[in-house]
């Protein structure tokens, strides 16, 4: 649109340029409550399928970015994933323990978007806390035109 605006209508311009401000100031106020209220949906499916928070440590884990499933083949163990701002939460479903993982297909389009539930929090199986893996913990690793990977 602003193309299109000769920046010689400078009322017209001006007003246009004003608009659009607003409106990606919106559309950012829209994003970040989306991020907060599926957080608050996050934490309390978790606690509604038996994940006790005290388990973590007092750091806040912050917004949820990314949930998913992940099934081991050899042992036929299924995991529900949970990737927050400073953590990785990982829990065993108890109920689809002994069942066999492959062949589970949930499909998921990245980026996901904030409004968006993925498949862990859609199960609705029981959880038992496997482990919690603090982002900081984690590694970087580029590949290019340099470095193999």
């Amino acid at each position: 649109m602003l193309d299109k605006t000769s920046p010689t209508d400078r009322q017209d311009f001006d007003a246009l340029c004003d608009t659009i401000y607003h409106l990606h100031e919106i559309e950012d106020s829209l994003i970040e409550s989306s991020h907060s209220v599926r957080t608050v949906y996050a934490t309390r499916r978790l606690t509604e399928r038996g994940f006790i928070w005290s388990s973590l440590s007092s750091a806040e884990p912050g917004s949820i970015i990314l949930d998913g499933i992940f099934g081991v083949e050899f042992s036929g163990l299924r995991y529900s994933l949970f990737l927050y701002e400073s953590l990785l939460l990982c829990c065993l479903d108890l109920e689809d323990a002994p069942r066999k993982a492959d062949g589970i297909a949930f499909p998921v389009h990245h980026p996901v978007q904030p409004w968006n539930i993925g498949p862990g929090l859609r199960g609705s199986t029981p959880l038992d806390f496997a482990f919690v893996i603090p982002l900081s913990k984690f590694q970087t690793s580029q590949c290019g035109p340099d470095r193999k990977c």
